[in-house]
Order: structure tokens, then C-alpha cells, then sequence
């Protein structure tokens, strides 16, 4: 756990006694969204720290093996093969060389023995050391290795603190923080219990079952046996996976018998790999059971029932084989109930509530118009500072039929998809179904007679909502999608509310990124910059007709701008590209997501392609930046242009190299410059590498900084025009030396 660094010679291990390390804390019940990520995060820093304390194999990560332990009331971990007690260590302190300790009478020196002084020892302790270099002065001290409870002890605390734990909180009277209330800590080397305390809490070798079936004081004899006696007495399942792997077995019985009993029946289960994991981390004992529900459910949208019965009560749903939904569930319990009929039926009047709400939602949500539901925004506050929800549809929808301009989309259907795309969320069924948002507005919009593609808009423009996440397709839904993500990123970084750290209460990281997936992904050609620019006009004509008080302005299109740029270094880290490359191409600040996108490829498959000149056009370019970066640019750049176009006299040209780079330079330049224009930048790295031989030439033959500053100026010119050229794509000084 903690780390002792010494250089030392070490007895052999054999002498010390080896064991499984078992440590568990009992807890109150943990978020299951975050269960899986805790006791995985746990498991590997107990590792971490006793590999640090080489109290487990050092070497290949598989050399040390280890399981970790999850249920909603506890986070474990048994490693094996690990050392009661550190090794003793011989540490080795190097002082001065004999010749500098000790005078020609072998009598001590002021360096001798302030040494040994330093040493807390007399100087007669201190040895003689021969190395190849010479003898030295040298204390050897023999430290005997720390136990492994200290250790533990030493290091669980911040372990504890260190665990990916959004929010923490107190219980009791004391100052301990966890994620909940901790109740008992077990702590297991082979058989032996070790002396250590956490949490406020001191370890012992006892557990406690399940909260029902067995809820009692479980004794572990040996570290080996936990897992096996938590499941015969405690009825605890405490391994995740295998948890699971039983709640799948138990539905796919229920639906083979369920099939087996009717007479056409095709039951299939709908496998969410997210919902299976959340049950698995609800339940310590799961026992699976069939439900139904009226077939007259049936008649609600699919996303309602399906919201309801997995988003609210955690059921799985079940279908026919055409994928059409059958009036039929499965829920896991965390106890075997010795009525189980009673508790399906229990579980079954639930959802009919359930259902039976939505239903009635349903129907009264249908008697309005969803147009007429957008004054009602008024009420709804987007931002103190930013004004009511209808205040952003307004805005939205003057930014969504530019896009829609640009990108040569219905703007009419546009605007109307746009006005309409908040109203479902003063609905009564959104009010009850929050994740519905979007998805009720498609049914609602299609019901009450909007055009398809509007209805569809309504729903797709929330896409992505995550990581991953489908788009929007049509190019209605991706203009009200890029107008609604854009209109928030420039109203939140005017009111401060820029993200900071781990905080982003407005998902700000969120929306940035979908603008950019949704640019690059579906290759919309738009630029970024200019779509900040027009929102930042709209917000300023609202604000002479609405009381919003935060309006951005030229400094806040520049942060949005660098803030979506940054963005994009994950992003692409994601998909294999190096940072090094990306940080090249974001040096250009190209303000085309899609443009960014085509010369990252360009850039990656020209350094993969062709490495030999690629790494020379690198090396080449740093070699540039560096000397125009000595010289004073003012002395020879002849223009104020935001980027001049260098000027060099041939007339000054002194040498061969210069002539012919410069003659190569007009040559190559305009056919590069001409395929980077039209954005083939493939091509125009093509004809750039034909520049690999006269530059090498250059820098082999030519002196840059000559004395006479005319010429030095001329040659500076030469290669500014090689820097700006590459700069048409990408800095590529930023890959000098880099992997």
C-alpha cells in the first residue's frame, strides 16, 4: 500500500508467509450506477498499493492475480499470494570517496564525519565501497520490512478518498465521508485477521448476509471461503458477473416455460446490456418473475410502455418475433418470497398504476394542439439570465433557418420544427416521463397534423444525447439540432457558466462535441465561427425586445470557438489519431469542423505513407519556426496583412541551394496551394514532398543568419513561404521528435 523506496538487497521471499488478502466494507445501499465503477476502482488501487509495497508480485500485471466483489451493500476484494510483511531491505547511503574522508595518516576528514553525522552514527560503522570510478565512503543499514496490517492501514484511507465518488456525505456525529454510511469493515490474510481500521471503523473477520434471507454476523474462517459462504449462509451472490449470469439464466427459463405453456408462443427478451446491469446492482439474491399487463396498454406509443416498465420500475419488456411488443414483463426481486405469486401480482399492480397514468396523459395531453402549447414556455425559465424557454425557441429558430439556408434544407419546415421542438415539454406526459422529451413531441407534432419531417425534427434533434449516441438524419433536425446546442454554448459562457474542472451542470462538454460530431459525422460543410457570429447577432436583436441581461459578444465567440476546439482532441484521441497530430492540425484553428476532419487524415496518412519525408518536413519546419522566431519578422515582413505573403529578391540569392528552392518553391507552392483550396490535401502533401530534396539541400549548404542583413532577411523570407505553405493544412513542427 504505502510505497517504502529503497535501493537494497532483499532476503528471499520464501521466508515470509504467503496469503490471500481479503478486504471488504459493508455498506448501506450503494448507487447501483456507479456500483460496477466503485468496487473495480477499489480492487485495482488495493493492487496498486501493494504491488508499490511489493508485497505481491512486481512485475507483469497477470503475475498478480485478484477478483473484486460487488452488491448494493458491499465492495470487496480477495488478492492472491500476497506477503504477511515487507522483505528486510540492506539500504545503501554513498558519502564521500576515501580520498576526500580520510587524510594520508587514515585519519578522518570534516567530510568523513559530517557524513556519519548525517547518518546518526559513529564514523567506525561506515564500510569501504569499490566501484569501477574509484572506493567511497558508504552506511549500509539493515530495515526490517513493515507488516502487512500497517501497511493496509497505511494506505486504505486514501484509497477511500481517492475512489471516483461524485457527491460524499456524513453519517452519525463524526467527520467520516463516504458515498454511504458504513456499517463493518472485514479484513482476511489467509485465516488471520488483520489489525486495521477505515472509515472509523476496525476490521474484523465477520460479514453480514443478505438483509432478508440471512441477516446476521457471518464468521470467515479463511479469505478463500468468503465467496462461498456468503452465497450457502448469507444468501449473497457477491461476485458481479456471476450475479448476472444467473439473472439471465432465470429469465431465459421463465421464457422457455412461458413459451412452452402457450400454445403460439414466441416470447423474445429484449437484452439491454445497461438495464442488466443496473438490476444486477440492485439486487444480493435475484429472483426473476413473469408479469403481465391489459393488452389495452398496448395502444399507448411503444416508448411510453417501454419508459415505464424499464426507466421506472426496472422490468425487462418482452417481444413477438416481428419485434412488436407483447403485454408481458420480467422482474428481478432481491428475495425468493415463499408466496411468489403475491409478489408478482405486486409487481404487477405497479406498473398497472403505472400505465394506467400514462394512459390518462395520453389522452388529455392529445386534446392540445402541440403549437399551442408553445406560449406556454413563457413560464418555463431557461436561464435568469437568458430569459424562458420560449425566449430560446425564438432564437432557435432564427440560427436554424440559417443553417438550414446553408445547408439548402426546407427553412420553412425548418422554423416550424424549431418553434415546436420544446412545446412537448410542458405535456403532462413529459412531466411524468422526463426521458420521453422529444419522442412524445414526434407523436404529439404527428397527431396534431405537422409534416412528417417536422414531427421527426422534433425528435432527433436531442441526438447525440451521449457518448456515441445515433444523430440526427435529416437536415431539418440537424439545423435545429446544431441551433439549439450553439444557442447554449454562446448563452452559457456569457453568463459565466463555462464548465470548470468536473463541473458542467448544463452539459456544455456534451453539446459542444454533438455540434461537432454532427458536422463532421454527417459532413456538413458549415463553419463554426460564422455560426457563433450569426447567434451572437440574434441574441443581440433579442435583447432589445426581451429581458435578457447576458449577451455575448466578440470575446465569448472566441472562448465557444476554443472551447469546441478542444473538444475535439478527445474526440479523436478515441478514434486512433495522435495527439500530436491533432495538436498540429488545431494550431491552424481551422473553423470547419469537416475541413479540420479531412486534413487530420490527410496529415496522418501522409506521415504513415511517407515517413521518411514527412519526418524531414518536421524536422525542417521546427528549424524555421526557430529561426524566424530569433530574427525580428518586423525587419523583413513587408506587409501588415493578417497573413503576409513573404517577399525575397532573387536578385540576393548567393548560392545554388537558395535558386533552386525557390525556384522549386514557385513551382510546387502554386500546385499545393491551388489542392489545398479545394481541400484535396492528399494531393497537396503529394506535391509538397517533391520539396524534401531542395530543403535538405538548403539547410546542408545555405548559412540562413548571415551577417549582412539583407541577405539574412531574404533567406528568412524564402522560408517564411515554406512556413506559411504547410501552414495551408497543419503546423507540422508540432511532430518533431514526437511519436
Amino acid at each position: 500500500m504505502a510505497s517504502r523506496k529503497v535501493n537494497a538487497t532483499r532476503h528471499s521471499r520464501h521466508s515470509v508467509r504467503r496469503a490471500p488478502l481479503l478486504l471488504e466494507i459493508g455498506v448501506e445501499e450503494l448507487p447501483p450506477t456507479t456500483l460496477q465503477l466503485l468496487a473495480q476502482a477499489f480492487a485495482a488501487a488495493v493492487v496498486d498499493e501493494l504491488r508499490q509495497a511489493e508485497l505481491v508480485d512486481v512485475g507483469v500485471e497477470a503475475e498478480c492475480k485478484y477478483r473484486y466483489f460487488a452488491t448494493p451493500r458491499r465492495l470487496a476484494v480477495l488478492v492472491d499470494e500476497v506477503l504477511a510483511q515487507q522483505q528486510q531491505r540492506v539500504v545503501e547511503r554513498r558519502g564521500p570517496t576515501m580520498q576526500l574522508a580520510f587524510d594520508h595518516q587514515n585519519k578522518p576528514r570534516r567530510a568523513a564525519l559530517g557524513f556519519a553525522k548525517s547518518c546518526g552514527v559513529n564514523i567506525t560503522e561506515l564500510a569501504k565501497m569499490e566501484t569501477a570510478s574509484g572506493a567511497w565512503l558508504v552506511y549500509r543499514q539493515t530495515l526490517t520490512g513493515a507488516k502487512l496490517g500497517e501497511v493496509v492501514t497505511e494506505s486504505l484511507e486514501k484509497i477511500l478518498r481517492q475512489l471516483p465518488i461524485a457527491k460524499r456525505m456524513r453519517w452519525g456525529d463524526g467527520q467520516v465521508e463516504f458515498v454511504r454510511p458504513a456499517h463493518w469493515l472485514l479484513a482476511l490474510h489467509g485465516d488471520k485477521p488483520l489489525k486495521t481500521t477505515a472509515l472509523g471503523l476496525t476490521a474484523a473477520r465477520y460479514t453480514r448476509g443478505h438483509r432478508f434471507h440471512a441477516d446476521k454476523k457471518l464468521r470467515i474462517p479463511h479469505a478463500k471461503q468468503y465467496e462461498s459462504l456468503l452465497a450457502t449462509e448469507g444468501k449473497v451472490i457477491a461476485d458481479f458477473a456471476r450475479r448476472r449470469d444467473t439473472i439471465k439464466k432465470q429469465i431465459a427459463q421463465l421464457i422457455t416455460r412461458a413459451n412452452r405453456a402457450a400454445k403460439n408462443g414466441a416470447a423474445r427478451l429484449q437484452m439491454d446490456a445497461q438495464l442488466m446491469d443496473l438490476v444486477t446492482s440492485l439486487v444480493e439474491f435475484p429472483h426473476a418473475l413473469l408479469g403481465k399487463f391489459d393488452a389495452r396498454f398496448l395502444k399507448l406509443p411503444r416508448a411510453v410502455l417501454v419508459s415505464a416498465m424499464r426507466d421506472q420500475q426496472k422490468y425487462f419488456h418482452l417481444t413477438d418475433d416481428n419485434g412488436k411488443l407483447l403485454p408481458a414483463f420480467i422482474a428481478v426481486s432481491n428475495i425468493k418470497s415463499q408466496a411468489p405469486q403475491q409478489v408478482r401480482q405486486g409487481n404487477e399492480r405497479v406498473l398497472r398504476a403505472r400505465l394506467a397514468d400514462a394512459e390518462f396523459f395520453w389522452r388529455s395531453d392529445l386534446k392540445t394542439p402541440l403549437a399551442a402549447r408553445v406560449a406556454q414556455l413563457e413560464n418555463v425559465l431557461f436561464h435568469n439570465e437568458l430569459g424562458s424557454l420560449h425566449h430560446k425557441s425564438m432564437r432557435v429558430v432564427q440560427l436554424a433557418a440559417d443553417i438550414a439556408a446553408r445547408l439548402h434544407a426546407d427553412v420553412e419546415k425548418t422554423k416550424r420544427a424549431a418553434l415546436l421542438s420544446k412545446a412537448d415539454l410542458v405535456t403532462d406526459m413529459v412531466g411524468e416521463f422526463p426521458n420521453l422529451q422529444g419522442i412524445i413531441g414526434n407523436h404529439y407534432a404527428r397527431h396534431s397534423g405537422e409534416h412528417k419531417l417536422v414531427a421527426d425534427a422534433i425528435e432527433q434533434h436531442y441526438l447525440p444525447r451521449y457518448a456515441g449516441d445515433k444523430l440526427p438524419r435529416t437536415p431539418i433536425a440537424q439545423a435545429v439540432a446544431i441551433a439549439e446546442r450553439v444557442d447554449s454554448l454562446l448563452g452559457m459562457f456569457a453568463c459565466g457558466e463555462s464548465p470548470r474542472g468536473d463541473r458542467d451542470p448544463f452539459a456544455l462538454r456534451r453539446a459542444a462535441l454533438g455540434v461537432l460530431r454532427i458536422l463532421i459525422e454527417q459532413k456538413l460543410d458549415l463553419d463554426v465561427y460564422q455560426l457563433l457570429q450569426t447567434s451572437q447577432r440574434i441574441y443581440e436583436k433579442s435583447a432589445a425586445t426581451t429581458r435578457i441581461t447576458a449577451i455575448p459578444n466578440a470575446q465569448t465567440i472566441a472562448q465557444v470557438f476554443a472551447f469546441m476546439l478542444e473538444r475535439l482532441t478527445a474526440y479523436y484521441q478515441a478514434l486512433g489519431y495522435r495527439g500530436v497530430e491533432i495538436a498540429a492540425v488545431r494550431a491552424c484553428k481551422p473553423s470547419k469542423p469537416l475541413d479540420f476532419h479531412r486534413r487530420l487524415q490527410a496529415l496522418s496518412r501522409f506521415f504513415k505513407q511517407q515517413p521518411a519525408a514527412a519526418a524531414s518536413f518536421a524536422a525542417a519546419h521546427k528549424r524555421i519556426v526557430n529561426l524566424l522566431q530569433k530574427a525580428d519578422l518586423n525587419d523583413w515582413n513587408e506587409s501588415d496583412d493578417a497573413q503576409p505573403r513573404p517577399r525575397y529578391d532573387s536578385a540576393l540569392f548567393q548560392q545554388d541551394a537558395e535558386v533552386e528552392l525557390a525556384r522549386r518553391l514557385e513551382q510546387i507552392g502554386e500546385q499545393a496551394r491551388a489542392h489545398f483550396a479545394d481541400n484535396r490535401y492528399d494531393q497537396g502533401f503529394t506535391a509538397l514532398s517533391k520539396l524534401k530534396q531542395p530543403v535538405d539541400s538548403f539547410f546542408d549548404e545555405v548559412m540562413v543568419l548571415h551577417d549582412e542583413r539583407a541577405i539574412r532577411n531574404n533567406r528568412l523570407a524564402l522560408l517564411n513561404h515554406i512556413r506559411l505553405l504547410f501552414l495551408c493544412v497543419a503546423d507540422i513542427s508540432c511532430l518533431q521528435g514526437k511519436g
